[in-house]
């Protein structure tokens, strides 16, 4: 569950199973995080779906993707 700014909706239309919520809207965000909460709770592999997602954008994900373009550019 991610707040609907410019950033987050541009992560969210490359991660379809990615939420995004307006936190200014209390009501609307806690039934959305309801709904989120309650899509894992239906789909076995959403979790598993979602953790594979955020690693991505883990500082391990990260520095495995700096050290990748550092090799190609030594390389060349």
């Amino acid at each position: 569950m991610l707040e609907g700014n410019t950033a987050y909706r541009a992560l969210s239309a490359r991660h379809a199973d990615i939420r995004l919520t307006d936190f200014t809207r209390p009501e609307a965000a806690a039934s959305a995080v309801e709904a989120a909460y309650a899509a894992v709770a239906n789909d076995a592999g959403l979790r598993g779906r979602l953790i594979e997602t955020a690693l991505d954008y883990s500082w391990a994900g990260a520095a495995a993707r700096y050290l990748r373009l550092y090799r190609e550019a030594l390389a060349s």
